[in-house]
């Protein structure tokens, strides 16, 4: 403010406090200045009461001290700065820039809501592993124990030891097997059936398949090892003819193979038919007896109780036709005898039958033998 603006105000300032003060007695101190408006507070409350002398009112109870007047650059300096603290509006827009922040958790949570949507979809997925374990059970299921009509000696006393019990008993016929002269003519002097000692009947313990090597009979074993025998005259009389060419010197020769016993061959010796699947045989060593095993396995389950290699297995030969072959485990030959003839004889053994009549694969003779039936496991 201009210098002169100043003079004027304590001017102003000078003359109404001297116009506005109390004239004081002369005995008291000048020192107390009493402005208008107290002047009367001070009548009020009993300072010019007539019962009172001017002696008796003690002054220094009335002393007022007054604040000397401001300058006014002071004055102006304290305007200003209650100016610069009234911006009470700074505060009000501080809190409205804080709601932006709320914005910020709104989204927050929008993300982690979408984490556990797709978290539980992974084990959704999960369960479906399991839909796959039970699977694999389903490969082939366990197979059952035969029910036999008959029931026999689990000690199994070998056949041999029980021969004078079955003297009395009646033979019955069970099928053809086609050989050749010399071991038509070992068997008829054993009175049984038994594993030639010549070269040239080595190999009618081994079954009915075609061979070419010199001293077979032209035999696969596909239901495993013994004396194969057929329901079909014509499929044994094929053999004989080629078991006769492959051994030089000797006649081709239909056998007609018999139980010593039909009570024996119907009650005590177990019979199965073998499923397709492990009717086989293979030149190379360990598939044959990788394919051997399977049917042991597989004769264990079904015919418990007895030997698995004393078992007479059943299986078709011809699959068109249902021919069907048998093997006559090597454990009880000793229970069937050959009656031979010449391949080319038209008389043919007493009792005999042949195929369709005849017929492995026929109800008749599944019942009265006993056989069991095939199983898939």
């Amino acid at each position: 403010m201009p210098s002169i603006s100043r003079v004027l105000v304590l001017a102003v300032l000078g003359v109404s406090l001297s116009v506005q003060a109390i004239p004081v007695p002369e005995a008291q101190s000048t020192d107390v200045e009493l402005f208008s408006n107290d002047a009367r507070l001070a009548d009020a409350s009993g300072m010019t009461d007539p019962e009172m002398d001017d002696e008796e009112v003690d002054t220094d109870d009335y002393e007022v001290e007054f604040a000397e007047p401001e300058d006014a650059d002071v004055e102006l300096e304290r305007r200003a700065a209650a100016k610069a603290k009234a911006p009470v509006k700074a505060p009000a827009k501080a809190p409205v820039k804080t709601a932006p922040p709320a914005k910020a958790p709104a989204k927050a949570p929008a993300a982690p809501a979408k984490a556990p949507a797709k978290a539980p979809a992974a084990p959704a997925k999960a369960p479906a592993a399991p839909a796959k374990a039970p699977a694999a059970p389903a490969k082939g299921k366990t197979c059952a124990p035969n029910k036999f009509k008959n029931k026999r000696d689990v000690r199994e006393v070998p056949f041999s030891d029980l021969d004078h019990l079955f003297k009395r008993d009646s033979q019955e016929f069970v099928g053809w097997h086609g050989t050749n002269s010399d071991t038509a003519a070992f068997w008829a002097q054993q009175g049984q059936l038994a594993k030639p000692t010549k070269a040239d009947g080595l190999f009618d313990f081994i079954g009915l398949g075609p061979k070419s090597a010199a001293g077979s009979s032209g035999a696969d074993a596909e239901n495993g090892p013994g004396v194969y025998v057929t329901d079909d005259k014509a499929i044994a009389i094929a053999f004989a003819n080629n078991n006769a060419k492959v051994n030089k010197g000797t006649t081709a020769m239909l056998c007609a193979i018999f139980a010593k016993s039909s009570a024996n061959w119907r009650a005590a010796l177990r019979k199965a038919f073998l499923p397709q699947a492990l009717v086989g045989d293979s030149a190379t060593a360990s598939v044959k007896a990788a394919k051997e095993q399977s049917r042991t396995l597989y004769l264990q389950a079904v015919v418990p109780g007895v030997s698995a290699a004393n078992v007479v297995r059943f299986s078709l030969l011809d699959r068109s036709a249902k021919t069907g072959q048998m093997v006559l485990p090597a454990g009880i030959t000793n229970q069937f005898t050959a009656q031979c003839v010449a391949a080319t004889s038209a008389t043919l053994p007493a009792g005999t039958s042949t195929f369709p009549a005849f017929t492995y694969n026929g109800a008749s003779l599944r019942s009265t033998w006993d056989i069991a039936a095939e199983q898939t496991c």
